[in-house]
Order: C-alpha cells, then sequence, then structure tokens
C-alpha cells in the first residue's frame, strides 16, 4: 500500500482571485501571482518563503497573468499584461533577476 506524506497547507494573503499558480516537480515549491502584481513562493517547508511586487506601470499594478517555476522551484517566472514582459525570479533574491521586454501584453 501507498502512503501519503501530509503537508502543512500554505496560505497566501490577497486583496482578489490569485491570477496564476505553478508548483514544482515535486509539489513542494508553489508560485502564485496576483491581480495587484506580487508573484509569491511558498514551500511545504515553510523555508525560504518570498514575496516580490512586480514595477508599476503608470502608477497601478502590473497583474500576474501567468506563472511558472524551474523543477528544482529555486527561480520562478512571472508574465505581465501591462507592461508586455516576463519576469525572472531566484528565491534568494529581493529584486527580480531577469526582465524580458516582449513588446506585447502577455495573457494567459
Amino acid at each position: 500500500t501507498e502512503t501519503l506524506e501530509q503537508r502543512s497547507p500554505a496560505q497566501i494573503q490577497t486583496k482578489s482571485d490569485l491570477h496564476a499558480l505553478a508548483t514544482d516537480r515535486k509539489g513542494e515549491v508553489l508560485i502564485a501571482g496576483t491581480k495587484e502584481g506580487t508573484v509569491e513562493r511558498v514551500t511545504t517547508s515553510g523555508e525560504n518563503r518570498r514575496k516580490w511586487a512586480v514595477p508599476k506601470v503608470n502608477g497601478k499594478p502590473d497583474a500576474v497573468s501567468a506563472a511558472a517555476v524551474t523543477p528544482d522551484g529555486a527561480r520562478a517566472f512571472s508574465a505581465h499584461p501591462e507592461s508586455g514582459a516576463v519576469y525572472g525570479w531566484d528565491h534568494t533574491k529581493p529584486d527580480p533577476v531577469q526582465k524580458i521586454d516582449l513588446g506585447w501584453p502577455v495573457y494567459r
């Protein structure tokens, strides 16, 4: 018989619906993107939690329309419709480590 490991729930506080979710290959890292333009990384272990704010566009939040995470959970990526950019995030850094300007709105 197979035994399932029970993991503690990760809570993400947001004022609106989550726009994007992604997990690593083991399901131990969750990346969540919000309408408020934040990207949050939570883990089942509770370690290395990180919340990033995406730069605003014309004074307004740049919502997250899509999210992805590397298989090892170390890096996350978020796509944004207002700026037409994809940001790369490293869980050890407070700011984006990469920005790719696509030149068009990124929708899911």
